[in-house]
């Protein structure tokens, strides 16, 4: 039996991008099956069985393959005219995903929605109820998840806003000039919702992306200052990115996911619905 809770007002958004890398070179994480096409029906399972959004929205990028009328079936699906590219190679001012991001924002704000939730499109959740556990835990307007093991500040695959930060993020994102393949999403979030972070001249992150001795030095120095001066709440929950997985845990996260993950992900679920 599902637990109750007191619904929030929130919806969810998301990215879409499907087809053939050009950029040989990416690494790419995870299984393959992640960035199939069949791979939507469980991210789409996922969300609706743990959690309670008054709208799914999901924002393409272009893509060449696209999800079919019944696994759109209940979610608005929008999208752009051209791919615009990954963050690290990308055309226009944004990539793909910061589009996706502010977008999303944008359209919560338009829904009058009380929080605004970001599910990657190869994240799996676990728990009902998952994002009102985490609204419980909010002290600010946002929450991102944890950098550590990562090579990030922070992670971006699960985001919650809530309505108060909605334009001030907005806001804080467009007025930072570089691109996102000079300084990275996770880094722009970092100054967008910081006030400390925005007095960091946008010249050392640029160098943390070209990893020379000044972008070591500003890396270290934020990493030394992240707890105190970040402007955000972090996720009372794992993992995103981070590794080793726990599946016994009421509540987590994951995106990446290898064959194995997957599958002791979904062997968790059906032991769970047994009791």
């Amino acid at each position: 039996m599902k637990k109750l809770f007191d619904n929030k007002n929130y919806v969810v958004t998301s990215g879409w991008w499907c087809g053939k890398v050009d950029d040989e070179k990416r690494v790419r994480y995870g299984s393959e099956s992640i960035r199939e096409v069949s791979f939507f029906s469980k991210w789409k399972e996922s969300v609706l069985n743990n959690t309670t959004p008054r709208k799914i929205m999901v924002f393409d990028s272009a893509s060449p393959v696209k999800p079919d009328n019944s696994q759109l079936n209940g979610i608005e699906f929008l999208s752009l005219v051209n791919n615009p590219g990954h963050s690290t190679n990308h055309n226009g001012h944004y990539s793909g995903y910061t589009r996706s991001v502010l977008m999303g924002i944008t359209y919560a704000a338009m829904c009058d929605a009380d929080y605004w939730v970001y599910v990657e499109q190869d994240v799996l959740l676990n728990g009902n109820g998952i994002i009102e556990h985490c609204i419980e835990h909010m002290t600010t307007p946002y929450m991102f998840g944890s950098g550590e093991g990562t090579p990030q500040f922070l992670q971006q695959s699960l985001i919650i806003i809530r309505k108060d930060g909605f334009f001030p993020f907005l806001e804080k994102m467009n007025k930072i000039k570089s691109r996102d393949k000079e300084i990275s999403p996770e880094s722009k979030f970092l100054i967008a919702t910081s006030p400390f972070f925005r007095f960091i001249p946008e010249l050392c992150y640029r160098a943390i992306t070209k990893k020379n001795l000044l972008g070591k030095l500003t890396r270290k120095f934020i990493s030394l200052s992240l707890e105190t001066f970040k402007g955000y709440d972090e996720l009372p929950i794992g993992y995103g990115r981070t590794r080793p997985i726990n599946f016994s845990r009421q509540y987590y996260y994951f995106q990446h996911g290898t064959e194995d993950e997957l599958n002791l992900h979904y062997e968790q679920l059906i032991s769970n619905a047994k009791y």
